[in-house]
């Protein structure tokens, strides 16, 4: 199951690395499968308006989300950094990097905004974004995977096996805590959380341009 959600080869992991993997895909998601569509869903609406076209907003906001989604599902296919796809794979993967560049440094503000919400441990989680957003590969990626190893008290990322090479990695955030299975239900918490407020900030920020 978890194989269908990371691209790491899942039969080397232990548990405590398939929980990692896990919540480092409930945070990645986030910037990808919530956040990103409905930036650009925005920006797309806000564009038909300023050009004069506010009766177009909505179609404007659909076909901006469907154009973020085809190039994200390209680099979901394609993207990757082996032999098979290597060349052909390298311009959606830095294409996809565009435009996330974004909607990731809000899903880690989202997350932040989360754990202020739901009392578990935003200022941690503010510390650990700010100190270890970049250590990861992708220049995406960190901000909602350690804004959510703040909030949990964990250490995620580190080196694992991807098509049966190995790749050393930095970690991002403190071992503060075990990791436990109940940390997937609680990154999945603060996903939601943070999802639903960027959710009704976007909408505000709509209702306020066309009104």
């Amino acid at each position: 199951k978890v194989a269908m959600l990371v691209g790491r080869d899942t039969a080397r992991l232990d548990e405590a690395g398939i929980i990692r993997a896990c919540v480092e895909s409930v945070a990645e998601n986030m910037a990808d499968g919530v956040i990103a569509p409905i930036f650009w869903s925005f920006v797309g609406a806000v564009l038909a308006g300023l050009a004069g076209h506010g009766h177009s907003a909505a179609p404007a906001a659909a076909v901006s989300a469907m154009l973020y989604k085809a190039v994200n599902t390209m680099d979901s296919m394609f993207g990757y950094k082996n032999e098979q796809y290597l060349r052909f794979g390298w311009f959606p993967a830095r294409f996809d990097d565009l435009v996330n560049l974004v909607p990731a440094r809000l899903s880690g503000l989202a997350l932040v905004l989360a754990a202020l919400l739901l009392r578990t441990h935003p200022v941690r989680a503010w510390k650990i974004l700010r100190r270890d957003h970049a250590n990861h590969t992708s220049p995406n990626a960190g901000y909602p995977e350690a804004a959510m190893a703040g909030a949990l008290g964990i250490q995620l990322g580190g080196g694992s096996w991807y098509f049966g090479t190995y790749q050393a990695k930095p970690f991002l955030g403190d071992p503060l805590v075990p990791v436990e299975p109940t940390h997937i239900l609680q990154a999945n918490r603060l996903v939601l959380t943070g999802s639903l407020a960027a959710t009704l900030l976007f909408a505000s920020f709509s209702l306020l341009f066309f009104h």
